[in-house]
């Protein structure tokens, strides 16, 4: 009887040792799957983001050279002014208006 205990409680050990060592297994393949999903999502962003940055750096249009000088020339100050604190005095409540050049 004690030989048949000994016997069980062995095949028990080897049984609970045998789960233990598939449980680690399987979790060190798990997480070695998800290191290499979690590298291959960033090298894949990283590429998308090289790629959408040599695209925007592609599209973006020259900026048209706005005549300043001729605008500028253009505009009479006085008048701009004349009318400028014209206009803010007839906004109702308005009893003042300064323009600071």
């Amino acid at each position: 009887m004690l030989v048949l205990i000994c016997a069980l409680a062995g095949l028990l050990l080897a049984v609970s040792l045998t789960a233990v060592l598939a449980v680690r297994k399987a979790r060190t393949e798990t997480d070695e799957r998800v290191a290499e999903a979690v590298a291959s999502l960033a090298a894949g962003m990283q590429e998308t983001m090289r790629e959408l940055a040599t695209s925007v750096a592609g599209d973006v249009p020259a900026r048209p050279e706005v005549p300043t000088a001729e605008l500028a020339s253009s505009l009479d100050l006085d008048e701009v002014t004349e009318r400028t604190l014209d206009a803010a005095g007839q906004v109702r409540g308005v009893e003042a208006a300064f323009v600071d050049a």
